[in-house]
């Protein structure tokens, strides 16, 4: 149990907030490219995440670079699903905004939300499981504190 709740922790430090910037941070950052004006991000959003994270947790420099490079292993799978439920919202945007109601399609678009949202949460699971283990004891209880402190008003989406 305890071990569920910091992975829970590390997740929500990890994938939560605003999802839209992390998601282009991780991406630009695993690419190698700048946040624009436009895109309302800058590269290091990862970075600094995980500089917070290290800061809090007391991460010695190899568990910074071991995390660095789960995220961005991590990151290739996330983010094409985080893309794919934007598009999927859009079409489903679309078809509620046409007029006319659809519940075929409406089905489809659904069915293709419930498989990309069970993909996205293995994989995120995944890569808190992976982080989890670079930590310490010591630190997954510091984690497992941080995550209470963070996170108390929304429970259901703890892992």
């Amino acid at each position: 149990m305890k071990q569920l709740i910091v992975i829970g922790a590390l997740a929500a430090m990890i994938v939560s907030g605003s999802m839209l910037h992390a998601t282009t941070g991780i991406a630009q950052t695993v690419a190698g490219t700048q946040g624009s004006a436009s895109s309302g991000t800058s590269g290091g959003v990862m970075h600094h995440r995980l500089g917070r994270l290290a800061d809090v947790l007391g991460l010695t420099t190899a568990q910074r670079d071991q995390i660095r490079a789960i995220w961005k292993a991590e990151a290739g799978n996330i983010v094409p699903l985080r893309q794919e439920l934007a598009q999927n919202r859009r079409q489903l945007v679309g078809l509620l905004q046409n007029g006319t109601f659809d519940e075929q399609a409406v089905r489809a678009i659904a069915q293709k939300q419930a498989s990309t949202r069970t993909d996205l949460i293995v994989a995120q699971a995944r890569l808190v499981s992976e982080i989890s283990a670079v930590l310490t004891p010591e630190q997954r209880v510091q984690a497992k504190k941080l995550y209470a402190f963070l996170r108390p008003e929304r429970p259901w989406r703890r892992l």
